[in-house]
C-alpha cells in the first residue's frame, strides 16, 4: 500500500490507528474489507468471468454471475442488506432537502 502523502509503502492506514487511541475507543478495528459483508450475506456462482471485479473485459462477458441469499429467511438482517436499504434512505431523504430547499423554483425534469 502507498501512502497518497509521503510516498511510503507499507504504511498503516490512519484510521487504524485512531481506533486505538482512547478517544477512538481504545480497541484494534479490523482492517477494512470492502467485500466482506456481501461475502457474509450472498452465495455467487461465477459463470464467466466474476462481475464484480475490475477487469475491462467483463462488458464483453455473455454469461452474468447468479447471485442468492445465503440465509434467504433472513437476508434482511444482514449488514450488506441493512447498508444497502441506509443508503437508499438517505439518498431519498436528501433529494427531499434538495427539492424544498436548493432546487426550489427550478424547471428540472423528473429525475
Amino acid at each position: 500500500m502507498t501512502n497518497r502523502t509521503s510516498g511510503t509503502t507499507n504504511v498503516r492506514p490512519a484510521y487504524l490507528e485512531l481506533a486505538e487511541s482512547s478517544k477512538y475507543g481504545g480497541a484494534p478495528l479490523p482492517r477494512y474489507d470492502e467485500d466482506l459483508w456481501f461475502d457474509e450475506a450472498v452465495n455467487e456462482d461465477v459463470r464467466g468471468l466474476r462481475d464484480r471485479s475490475d477487469v475491462a473485459l467483463l462488458r464483453f462477458d455473455p454469461l452474468t454471475d447468479k447471485y442468492t441469499w445465503k440465509d434467504p429467511r433472513a437476508y434482511q438482517q444482514a449488514n450488506w442488506y441493512l447498508f444497502q436499504e441506509a443508503v437508499k434512505t438517505h439518498q431519498n431523504e436528501t433529494w427531499e432537502i434538495l427539492a424544498s430547499s436548493n432546487l426550489k423554483g427550478l424547471d428540472l425534469e423528473e429525475l
